[in-house]
């Protein structure tokens, strides 16, 4: 797994899939916060995203992507990673860790990896 990006690119939110928006809450009012913080500074971080096939996969900047689909945005600046699912999730703790998941978020990932890829709790 590696921590660099290989791409970058403007994508439409529409185009991002969310299947890992199911590990993470979503608060309305932070997700109000964050849709006035695009409104008014614009996008000052890329999500990140990872292949899968053809598509894309959104696995941080869950808030931005769906603050940017309420506000109609036509695109999106995003950051694509030689990734799979598994190494995807463990991207998510990690760029989360100081504080961006709550520990519910963590439990989730940490069951999905588990359950759905496998993994045991020394890995």
């Amino acid at each position: 797994m590696k921590g660099e990006p290989i791409a970058s690119m403007e994508v439409a939110p529409e185009e991002l899939s969310s299947s890992l928006c199911a590990v993470r809450l979503c608060v309305p009012e932070t997700q109000e916060r964050m849709e006035r913080s695009l409104s008014k500074l614009g996008q000052l971080t890329p999500v990140q995203a990872w292949r899968v096939g053809d598509a894309l996969e959104l696995f941080d900047g869950v808030k931005r992507w769906r603050a940017a689909r309420a506000l109609s945005w036509k695109t999106l600046r995003v950051e694509v990673h030689a990734l799979d699912a598994t190494g995807a999730k463990v991207r998510l703790l990690s760029c989360n860790a100081a504080s961006g998941l709550s520990e519910l978020e963590v439990a989730w990932v940490v069951r999905s990896l588990y359950r759905e890829d496998g993994l045991s709790q020394p890995q």
